[in-house]
């Protein structure tokens, strides 16, 4: 390497090279009409659109971590429970559930995106609120391994 010039990877190897999205949302109540979750279902969405490839055995492709702000343990914990049942997310959505009697009162988003962070373990992660989609290509253009143009 010649002077000036910088290495276009650095990479901590305690974590897989990989670009995590991180999300946080309240849970909302559960629909009689839908049979689901509301705010639920847009970590299905998120998990459609943020889509890669793996690039090593271990690692787990195009990783989720969500944070859910919901209400008392007693009447949201079987929803929840129910809903991350019924969907196969191929272990690669983390999702952390806070659960607080002060819901719907408030709405803390910088912890909550704070304990979502924290349950990352790649080298990068995007940070965007669950009512947005990246679009499909987002994984593979962001991703660290991605060409650079």
């Amino acid at each position: 390497m010649r002077c000036g010039e910088f290495p276009l990877v650095i990479h901590n190897d305690a974590y897989p090279y990989d670009i995590s999205l991180v999300t946080v949302l309240p849970l909302r109540s559960f629909s009689p009409v839908t049979r689901s979750i509301t705010n639920l279902d847009s970590i299905l969405a998120l998990s459609e659109s943020w889509s890669g490839h793996d690039c090593s055995s271990y690692m787990t492709p195009s990783p989720i971590s969500a944070c859910v702000f919901a209400d008392a343990y007693e009447t949201s914990s079987s929803q929840i429970q129910s809903f991350l049942r019924e969907h196969d997310f191929q272990q690669r959505v983390t999702v952390t559930v806070v659960y607080s009697p002060l819901y719907g009162v408030l709405f803390p988003a910088n912890l909550l995106r704070n304990i979502a962070i924290s349950t990352v373990f790649t080298t990068h992660f995007i940070v965007i609120d669950a009512s947005m989609r990246p679009s499909r290509s987002s994984f593979s253009s962001l991703s660290p391994s991605a060409p650079l143009r």
